[in-house]
């Protein structure tokens, strides 16, 4: 308790990563990174902006066409959308080990954050290939009960199943793996290694996991909800432009309409990867509080044999 009180005076009030907190104040000290550092963020995480705007645009623009092409651009765009996630969280993590260790972020541009940051975000691809492998592994023999239950006629009984394995994959999968993901992306070692002791830790403080989840997702859902209907309004009257042609009844959209289009598309796309930091940076502030919390037990278990 000292050590972070004298901490907190020696950097002016700000409170150490590395601490314990409860759910209100994992909620506050991630919002706080966000909103103390928008100007370093603005600034070094603009190629990523502009990627995930890229990236709404070619997932959007296969509703302009129905053959091979679209199809292409879609999956060209989860692609890009998936890999700059991978490389979102590996940067903000990069950045917060910076902040943790008391190292400010002047010094940095979008490149040379790119490129000090490649650690973290190697590991944050690796954690996401072994978290993949491990939904695909579960998601087998799914599969296979699935399919025997249709072919058998038992089609509502593979109904709840499904219902089931979706539930098991929140409440045992998803939940523990925010943890996970950052003991596989900050901690030095074996990634696997670090990987198990965050889900073993998740499971451990699965409540708290939950609960910061919950309303970290809640917030960032309504926000991005909000930032998104402008291009869901759009797209559904192309959908519905798209559609009237097959029954006749022709509905023609101004010529400046898929160019209007597309740009809300890529700013709506810009926004919302601005505003999926916070949630990352939250769950960060989440893993942070764990692992004090797993380092004070481990302390007292060893004062306790030595006494």
């Amino acid at each position: 308790m000292e050590n972070v009180e004298s901490f907190i005076e020696e950097t002016g009030g700000k409170e150490p990563f590395y601490t314990y907190r409860n759910i209100g104040k994992c909620l506050s000290a991630g919002i706080s990174f966000i909103t103390d550092n928008i100007t370093p963020l603005l600034k070094l995480f603009f190629p990523i902006y502009l990627l995930d705007g890229l990236s709404m645009v070619l997932m959007n623009a296969n509703l302009k066409s129905t053959d091979i092409y679209g199809l292409v651009l879609l999956v060209v765009g989860i692609v890009l959308f998936i890999a700059n996630n991978i490389m979102r969280v590996g940067m903000l993590s990069f950045m917060l080990h910076l902040d943790s260790i008391n190292k400010t972020f002047n010094k940095y541009n979008a490149w040379t954050l790119i490129v000090d940051s490649r650690k973290h975000t190697k590991r944050m691809l690796l954690f996401f290939l072994i978290f993949l492998c491990v939904c695909v592994i579960t998601f087998l023999p799914v599969i296979a009960v699935i399919y025997f239950l249709y072919k058998t006629g038992h089609v509502n009984i593979a109904y709840y199943f499904v219902l089931m394995y979706v539930a098991m994959l929140i409440f045992l999968l998803l939940v523990p793996s925010a943890t996970a993901m950052f003991y596989a992306v900050m901690e030095n070692g074996s990634t696997i290694k670090n990987t198990w002791t965050g889900f073993k830790n998740g499971y451990k403080y699965w409540g708290k996991n939950f609960g910061v989840e919950i309303i970290a997702g809640l917030l960032v859902f309504l926000i991005t909800t909000f930032l998104n209907l402008p291009a869901f309004v759009m797209s559904e009257a192309q959908l519905a432009a798209q559609a009237s042609i097959s029954t006749g009844e022709s509905v023609t959209l101004p010529s400046i309409f898929t160019p209007m289009f597309l740009v809300t598309t890529f700013v709506t796309g810009i926004l919302t990867s601005l505003i999926s930091l916070l949630e990352i940076s939250i769950i960060a502030h989440l893993y942070a509080s764990i692992k004090t919390s797993e380092k004070d037990s481990t302390s007292i278990l060893k004062i306790d044999e030595l006494s």
